[in-house]
């Protein structure tokens, strides 16, 4: 019995800590932004917000103080730690997730344990840019409290920015993800609006002498979604599915966020065939792996292979075309060669393939496949999977925890379009996410 009242006193004890940190009712915070008379630049990143959905609210007449949102193509993987890494140039992070495997120790490195301590952010990490950061537990409790841990996530912001001292500040509102994950595309106005309702007050009260810059690190695809069942999949294939690499039926597989990519890794014999045998799952979109200097492109519409090389500093891509079309890029490369864009081993640079591709549904993905194959993370992946909207792959206990009604992660543009907006200029119509830091200065 003393037990049992011990446990129900920590329960109780557990409620009112988290209903007072977070307090969703950030009105009257609001007057304390006009305490701030020194910040020059507000700098605000928003965790997975599609420019399709800023671009909608701000020609209705929101965000008015802004110019017109630009599109942002981020990496691939469309995951924060990979996006938010190129973004600001930041050194390496250790996985694509919270959970992650690592190569030189051959051991999977558990997720869950992050969200319970307080966030290690080592040295050069992104984290570092950061004046506010939403403390790491409300990152998990946004899932079943998905409007109260945004709107205590916004009042923590506004009052670091209040007493702030710096002339430039910086925050990250990661709760936006969370939210839209559980809420879908109303959560996301929602949020946005009272975001916007936040950064007017900001903007007035200083009379438009503030810089304030907005953007997201990745997008978001607003399918209702349901899970690929990767793993049992593997397993009937044959495959030994574990936390580290013993022999050639060894496979590692990601398993922990709800995601619309899969990261695996194992013996580089086995990397043809688990490429193709996945084809077969309904909702791969496509399989890719780096072997003999290319990488190979795998999906029901053909197989393909990405070449690159280097002359005087420029980069130039070919894709070349085995069966079929896997990216549908053929009638793209047919222009390119035709208005003598490439060279005579059909090699086109980098530049062309990303204004040709800017606005296709997998959006600049030679050099995107490339950078995801190239000491993206500490331990790249040996085989990446790119699921179709309407899918996810990910840990099953948490999706039968929650409906998901989007998700992020693919190569799709879907996924990966997110946005930049100013109120002091107007960027280019797109922008390559490891060319976003110019506009942030």
């Amino acid at each position: 019995m003393t037990i049992l009242l011990a446990l129900l006193l920590l329960i109780v004890i557990g409620v009112i800590w988290f209903l007072r940190w977070t307090d969703p009712d950030f009105d009257s915070t609001l007057t304390g932004v006009e305490q701030n008379q020194v910040t020059r630049k507000l700098i605000i990143c928003v965790d997975g917000v599609p420019w399709r959905t800023i671009n909608q609210l701000w020609l209705k007449g929101h965000f008015k103080a802004f110019h017109r949102p630009s599109k942002v193509i981020v990496a691939f993987p469309s995951m924060t730690n990979v996006t938010a890494t190129a973004i600001w140039h930041a050194s390496r992070v250790a996985g694509y997730e919270s959970a992650y495997f690592d190569k030189k120790k051959n051991l999977m490195v558990s997720g869950v344990g992050k969200y319970l301590h307080k966030r290690v952010i080592k040295p050069g990490n992104f984290h570092q840019r950061f004046d506010y950061l939403e403390p790491v537990p409300y990152e998990f409790t946004i899932y079943p409290f998905p409007r109260r841990i945004f709107k205590s996530d916004l009042k923590r912001f506004v009052e670091a920015f209040s007493s702030s001292e710096k002339e430039e500040f910086c925050t990250f509102i990661k709760s936006t993800d969370g939210l839209m994950h559980m809420l879908g595309k109303e959560g996301a106005e929602e949020v946005l609006l009272a975001l916007d309702e936040v950064l007017k007050k900001i903007y007035h009260s200083r009379k438009g002498d503030i810089e304030i810059m907005l953007f997201s690190d990745h997008g978001f695809n607003f399918v209702k979604s349901r899970r690929v069942k990767l793993k049992s999949f593997l397993k009937s294939s044959g495959f030994d599915v574990r936390n580290d690499l013993r022999d050639e039926k060894s496979v590692v597989l990601l398993s922990f966020g709800l995601v619309s990519f899969a990261a695996i890794y194992t013996q580089e014999a086995n990397k043809r065939n688990i490429a193709q045998q996945v084809l077969s799952l309904e909702g791969v979109d496509f399989s890719a792996y780096r072997m003999d200097n290319a990488i190979h492109i795998f999906s029901r519409e053909g197989k393909a292979k990405i070449l690159k090389k280097r002359v005087n500093h420029t980069e130039l891509y070919k894709y070349k075309t085995i069966t079929g079309d896997p990216l549908s890029y053929k009638d793209i490369v047919e222009r390119l060669i035709t208005s003598g864009k490439a060279d005579e081993e059909g090699y086109i640079p980098d530049s062309d393939w990303f204004e040709a591709t800017k606005e296709h549904p997998c959006v600049d993905a030679l050099r995107r496949l490339d950078d995801a194959f190239n000491n993206q993370v500490e331990s790249d992946a040996d085989i990446f999977i790119s699921l179709k909207d309407g899918y996810f792959h990910g840990n099953a206990l948490f999706s039968m925890i929650a409906t998901i009604l989007g998700t992020h992660g693919s190569l799709l543009d879907t996924n990966t379009v997110a946005f930049f907006l100013s109120t002091a200029k107007e960027a280019p119509s797109h922008i390559r996410g490891s060319q976003l830091i110019d506009y942030l200065k």
